[in-house]
């Protein structure tokens, strides 16, 4: 491949997952890959949520990618993990909180490639009225 090549201008895409519950436990797991002319990734995530009522649920998660040029990880791959949980306090208004750790190894042996990541987040939720769209239709 020569310097005056045409660049590729197509890429593949792909987003594939299953979700599937039982009683109170609800399973997630999901595969991306994007490869195109400057980036490539690919990356696999699996959650496990608990609700016994719809207005809470408690969750973990699991992630690991690999995503090469663009954000230049190389050979290395970031693994994490995190917990996530969703309270109705009152009708209307949900308060959410999560937090996640993640861990990239460059993968190359130097003493300084591994490097962790904390990220936590905290919301809160008011709902002004229903959306139409989610009313039961009656005829």
């Amino acid at each position: 491949v020569g310097v005056l090549s045409p660049l590729r201008d197509h890429g593949v895409r792909v987003d594939a997952g299953a979700r599937h519950g039982v009683g109170p436990l609800a399973l997630d797991l999901r595969y991306e890959m994007d490869w195109g002319p400057s980036a490539f990734l690919h990356g696999t995530d699996l959650s496990v949520r608990w609700a016994t009522d719809p207005s809470w649920s408690v969750g973990v998660t699991g992630t690991t990618l690999q995503q090469i040029e663009a954000f230049r990880l190389g050979d290395g791959r970031v693994w994490g993990g995190g917990v996530d949980a969703r309270f109705e306090v009152l009708e209307g208004i949900e308060v959410s909180a999560s937090g996640f750790l993640l861990r990239q190894d460059l993968g190359r042996g130097d003493p300084d490639d591994v490097w962790y990541q904390t990220r936590a987040s905290m919301a809160v939720r008011y709902r002004f009225g229903d959306d139409p769209a989610l009313r039961r239709r009656t005829r």
